[in-house]
Order: C-alpha cells, then structure tokens, then sequence
C-alpha cells in the first residue's frame, strides 16, 4: 500500500483551507444575487479577514457591492446588519481600486466608488435634512473625499460639511471646512463673514478682525464682509468706523431700510440730528412699513422739544415773553413730531413708549380728546 507522508498531508491542508476561503469569496457573491444580504456578509467578512483571500480584489469588489446592497435595503433586520454600510462600501471599493487585482474590472470598481460617493451625498442630505448635523457633516466630507480621489474638488460638498458642522455646535470642525474652501474662491467674500461670526462666537474677536480684513482686501464690496463690521462696530460703540461701513454698504443697496435705519441712528448719536431726519425720511420712502425710523424721526423732534422745555423751566415769572415764545417754538417741534410718530403707533399699537409719547404731546397741545383716549390705552398696556 501506498504511503503518504506528514508533508503531503500538511499541503492538502493548507490547499484545502486556500480552497475554502475562495469558496467564501464565490458564495458571498451567490448570496449577495440571491437577496441573500445577511449570508453574503458572513461569508465575505470571512474571506477579508483570512490571509488567503484577504488581498485579493473580488473580496473587496463583492464587498463593497454587499455594504451598498445593505445600504439600499428597505428590510429592518438588514439594516442592523452593519452600522454605516455605505462607508464600508466605499472603504471596500476603494481597497478594490488600490489592491489592483487584474482579475477585477479596474473601471467596473471606479464606478462603484463613484456611485458610493454619490450616494454618500445623498445620505448626507438626509441626515441634514433630518437635522442630524454630526452624520451630515461626515457624510459631506466624505463624498468629497471620494471626487477627489478622482481629481476632482467639491467645494459645495466641503462647504456643506462646514455648514452642517457650525449648525450641531461644532464650530471648530466648520472652520476647518470654511478655510479650506475659502483658499479655493468658493462663496467669495460670504465664507469670509461666516468665519469671522462663528470666530466671534468662539470670543476670538482679533482672529475675526483679521479674517474680515483679508476678506475685504480679496473682495471690498462683499456686503456679509461689510454688515459683519458693521454689528462688530456698532457692539463696540464705534460709531463713525460703523458709519463708515454702512456708507459702504449703501453704495450697492441705497434702499435698503435696515442700513438706512442704522445710519440714521448713528447720525442722531453723532450730534447730527438734522442729518439723521434726512436719512429716517429716506428709509420710510422706501419701507413704508418701518415702524422703527419713524418712531426716531419723531423722537428726534420730542428731545429738541424736551430741549427747550428745560429752558422753560430755567426762567422766572418775570420772564413770561420769553417762555410764551419759547412756549411756541417747543409745541411746532410737538406737532413735527405727531405725524411720524402716529404712523409709529399705527403700525405698533401695543408699544408702550409711542403710546405714552403721544399721551404727553397731545396733553402739552391741549388735543383733550386725543389725550383722554391715550391715556386710556396707556393704562390698558400697562395692566397687561
């Protein structure tokens, strides 16, 4: 009889064990036409962590084509199967590529890769949609990754995961995303005044100042670069760098009610009041609706009566000429006020200011029944 020996034996082991592991990889493709998602899994997990077949370019191929399967799946207890199937499709695709099998169709698995990008953006929508922000962010980022595996920049895929980044509070992750498209021109001077607000929440003021100077030294006429200086001067009181800002600001939108409000008011507290009505008139021409310049314009004709009511009040009874004249001057600047103000009060009835305003003016011009029903309505607001 015919002996073998411990070596002969050994090898047909060892041809045996190479032999299965192929068979893994050849079933879990079976499977995986089958429907059969769960028994594909186990089989080409098997297969990718076995010596034999773990660098082989059909393992990575049928697994990343099972991961996405798994990913499209409408069925729950697939969905359990695997935590981020549509990553490991990619990361699969991708070794596939790298591992350069030549039994395995190089452009078959690129397409594959590119599809699971695609698919990754859309995942990435989902969840941002959803507002999943943390998984949006990662998905953004890595669809873009995969394009530029393939030479190709998305900047709107980086700048949504900076986008979905700052909206969960991950403001340091945004800023990475918003730099890195800003080198690339993506949005222009916008990105640069989203950095400097998410930089200003983080307390980094002069970070801010900075990212707003190389913002407007790329792109001077950038309105986000712009309105961000003018919130950051008007916070400290800087008011003629803030009008300045918003004078630049307007030379793009001269009827723009908000920018011609906050000049007003700037105006007003630069001691420019006759300026500042100019500019209030202007603003209600173009918003007829802007409850705010017309309770300033008004106000401003109130404080320079209130001005001459305190020279009233200096003189004696000698002096009853002088105070009836002034008597005159101070109830023209009281009736200058009532039109802008009661269009105020028409357009905000419940503002308790405009309400007791109007309640003082009409009681110092005598206007009795106007007086009485203001009066009434002030002491309305007040009990609510």
């Amino acid at each position: 009889m015919k002996k073998y020996g411990m070596a002969t034996v050994v090898a047909g082991l060892i041809s045996f064990g190479a032999a299965a592991q192929s068979n893994n990889v050849i079933s879990a493709n079976n499977y995986l036409k089958n429907g059969e998602l769960e028994k594909a899994l186990e089989k080409i997990e098997m297969a990718k962590e076995h010596e034999k077949t773990s660098d082989k370019g059909k393992t990575w191929l049928y697994r990343g084509q099972i991961m996405m399967s798994i990913a499209k799946s409408e069925e729950e207890n697939y969905q359990m199967l695997v935590e981020d199937p549509l990553f490991e499709a990619s990361k699969s695709f991708k070794k596939a590529i790298e591992i350069g099998d030549r039994r395995v169709d190089e452009r078959e698995v690129k397409q594959l890769y590119q599809v699971a990008g695609i698919e990754m953006f859309k995942s990435a929508l989902d969840h941002y949609n959803a507002s999943e922000f943390p998984q949006a962010s990662t998905n953004f980022e890595r669809s873009a990754e995969i394009k530029e595996y393939f030479e190709i920049i998305d900047t709107s895929a980086y700048f949504n995961a900076g986008l979905a980044a700052e909206y969960g509070g991950d403001t340091a992750r945004a800023l990475t995303f918003y730099k890195k498209v800003a080198e690339w021109g993506y949005l222009e001077g916008e990105l640069y005044g989203n950095m400097a607000q998410l930089l200003l929440q983080q307390g980094k003021d002069e970070e801010a100042m900075t990212v707003l100077a190389e913002g407007r030294r790329l792109y001077p006429t950038d309105q986000n670069i712009i309105a961000t200086l003018i919130n950051i001067y008007l916070k400290e009181g800087k008011s003629e760098e803030a009008l300045e800002m918003i004078n630049e600001a307007l030379k793009a939108d001269d009827v723009n009610a908000q920018l011609l409000f906050a000049k007003g008011t700037l105006l007003d507290e630069l001691g420019k009041p006759e300026e500042s009505m100019k500019v209030y008139k202007k603003a209600v021409a173009v918003d007829p609706d802007n409850y705010e310049s017309y309770y300033n314009l008004g106000a401003i004709f109130v404080n320079q009566a209130s001005d001459i009511q305190s020279k009233m009040n200096e003189l004696d009874f000698k002096q009853q000429d002088k105070y009836e004249k002034l008597k005159k001057e101070r109830n023209e600047l009281f009736k200058k006020a009532l039109e802008p103000l009661e269009k105020a009060h028409k357009l905000n009835e419940e503002d308790i200011t405009t309400v007791q305003t109007l309640a003082q003016i009409y009681g110092q011009l005598e206007m009795r029944e106007k007086y009485k029903a203001m009066s009434e309505k002030l002491s309305t607001l007040r009990g609510k």
